[in-house]
């Protein structure tokens, strides 16, 4: 992450970040600083808006600059790749969305304050479209922050800087020795249309890097596609910080076809990641006439796996790989192994199993009534 950029004409732009990477101020050549402070902004010491998931608070100010104590939400529209496309607010208040002006009147009515199109890797296309309204916002391709101060025209994804015009970052990519078979350089695979570059991070599925929301292909196989629906599904539903921590490992994960029923496991492999094996087609029926789907199956080795992750990073930072080896090579029937199993069981399994409504097991060891073969990894039949 840069601390000066240096332009050609002698300009810098300086960024200010915490321990841990997050970005507090940029300092732009006009000497003006805007502030980051979570979700909200400042600019020029003022405030100018606080961001939400689907828009952001614009505060309202006076001609003298004042505040008058209200804010104005504006609403973002976007595409499947979180591209923002639309972006409205209601400024008469009256629940509808003007878009044309009328031209009897002096005011202009149009409630769209800035439309944005992209090339695919997120120049952006010269057309008619509406203006913006100020605060403009920066937050465009892929919902990254756009910077053009001095002429610099760079996507900021967080760990690097995009350049639209090359369609590449402008950096090494810290996880390349995931992908040897292409460029550290290349954003989104070299498919920006299907696929969303979220710092570089992935897991493996096969042969395809899997990236935290992406979609499925024509182009990959049934276990492929299943396990991207999957992953996506306990991501969205308490499996956030699992999905991503595995994703943004500098260790490899892999998600593989366990192809028989009854044999789906997590195992540590030497580079300290590990290999997440499960049946994408397996149910399991138990007593109470409930069964679990493969997506709850391979939720309690995503468990396992997280909790690899944490002990591998642990080790690492404390020289201590004890607990680290405990984990990874108890005995089958040991204390320690059920104990493992059983917090997982209790973990990102039973989230996902109550998302459901399916069997919620009281022990690891609760005896199924049987295993049968469906048509995916959500479906019952």
């Amino acid at each position: 992450m840069p601390n000066r950029i240096q332009t050609q004409q002698g300009n810098h732009i300086d960024f200010l970040y915490d321990a841990t990477g997050r970005k507090w101020a940029k300092k732009g050549i006009d000497n003006h600083t805007r502030m980051y402070i979570g979700n909200i902004e400042y600019f020029k010491g003022k405030l100018e808006h606080i961001a939400f998931p689907d828009g952001r608070l614009v505060p309202e100010y006076d001609e003298n600059d004042q505040f008058l104590g209200t804010y104005r939400p504006e609403y973002f529209r976007t595409d499947h790749l979180g591209n923002t496309r639309l972006i409205f607010s209601d400024f008469n208040r009256d629940m509808i969305i003007t878009t044309k002006d009328d031209p009897e009147t002096l005011e202009d009515e149009t409630e769209i304050t800035a439309e944005h199109h992209y090339y695919p890797f997120g120049l952006s296309h010269a057309g008619p479209w509406y203006a913006s309204v100020a605060p403009e916002n920066k937050y465009r391709y892929n919902g990254k922050e756009w910077n053009e101060d001095g002429g610099l025209d760079l996507y900021d994804f967080g760990n690097r800087w995009q350049d639209p015009t090359l369609g590449r970052f402008t950096t090494v990519d810290r996880f390349a020795e995931k992908y040897a078979f292409q460029s550290a350089y290349v954003m989104a695979a070299n498919d920006p249309m299907k696929f969303v570059d979220v710092n570089g991070d992935s897991i493996k599925i096969g042969a395809v890097a899997y990236i935290p929301r992406m979609q499925q292909s024509d182009e990959y196989d049934e276990f492929t596609n299943n396990s991207i629906e999957a992953l996506n599904f306990i991501l969205d539903n308490g499996g956030k910080k699992h999905i991503n921590k595995l994703a943004a490992s500098d260790r490899i994960y892999k998600v593989k076809n366990s192809n028989e029923l009854g044999t789906n496991t997590f195992e540590p492999i030497s580079d300290y990641g590990g290999e997440i094996k499960f049946n994408d087609k397996e149910a399991i029926e138990y007593a109470d006439g409930k069964i679990m789907t493969a997506v709850t199956i391979l939720a309690h080795e995503i468990e396992h796996a997280f909790k690899n992750e944490t002990l591998v990073e642990k080790a690492i930072k404390t020289g201590n790989f004890d607990k680290l080896y405990q984990f990874q090579s108890p005995e089958p029937d040991s204390k320690a192994k059920v104990k493992e199993e059983n917090r997982a069981m209790k973990g990102l399994e039973r989230k996902i199993a109550s998302v459901l409504n399916q069997h919620i097991r009281s022990s690891y060891d609760e005896k199924p009534v049987d295993r049968f073969t469906t048509s995916g990894p959500l479906k019952k039949i």
